[in-house]
């Protein structure tokens, strides 16, 4: 991580070696152009945030990821390619071009996942909220995806999203509210982050 000046081992030279390699960080290392996901069959751990990748992301190889970071990029595919990757346990995606709707049902092991900055359309929140009351989601952030449309009002029913008391202003993002306690799950220590703007208070 951190090397301005890394790039790809032989393909040839290292073969044997990279077939079994579990764990590949290359944040901030300038990298450009598509990932080669075919190179690494048996990947756990995969960070490649704060490069300038682009395009899309053969997922295909990747069936043994559990952590995947692809924040600070110019990746661009639809999201619902992360549900053939039931594994995963952790997703960092803030600030790519992803677009689609967010679809995380086929993920049972999903802890906590942040697709901010992006592209995404609105989400089914009703059945978000079930993941968070049935699955090991404990955080969620969607905050800054423009198309995701503005509520004329708070409507529980259909958002499934009520502000409490404990709810504040985000430390990290402005003009974004982390959400502490939902109507869809009554469990502390979960988060929602969503913009405030969305929902007009």
């Amino acid at each position: 991580a951190n090397n301005q000046h890394a790039s790809y081992v032989s393909a040839e030279r290292f073969a044997s070696e990279r077939s079994f390699l579990t764990g590949l960080d290359l944040t901030n290392t300038s990298q450009k152009g598509d990932f080669p996901a075919s190179m690494f069959p048996s990947i756990v751990v995969l960070r490649l945030g704060h490069n300038e990748y682009s395009g899309d992301l053969d997922i295909q190889p990747l069936q043994s990821l559990t952590q995947l970071d692809i924040s600070h990029n110019q990746f661009k595919f639809d999201v619902i390619k992360f549900t053939s990757l039931p594994l995963l346990t952790n997703i960092k995606a803030r600030k790519n071009l992803l677009f689609g709707s967010l679809t995380l049902y086929a993920l049972p092991s999903l802890q906590s996942a942040d697709f901010g900055s992006n592209h995404l359309t609105a989400p089914d929140f009703v059945s978000l909220g079930a993941l968070f009351a049935k699955s090991r989601l404990q955080s969620l952030n969607i905050s800054d995806n423009t198309r995701i449309p503005t509520f004329t009002s708070l409507n529980t029913p259909t958002t499934g999203l009520d502000r409490s008391a404990l709810s504040a202003p985000s430390i990290h993002f402005n003009d974004t509210v982390t959400c502490y306690q939902l109507t869809f799950f009554n469990q502390a220590g979960r988060t929602f982050s969503y913009d405030e703007t969305l929902f007009n208070y």
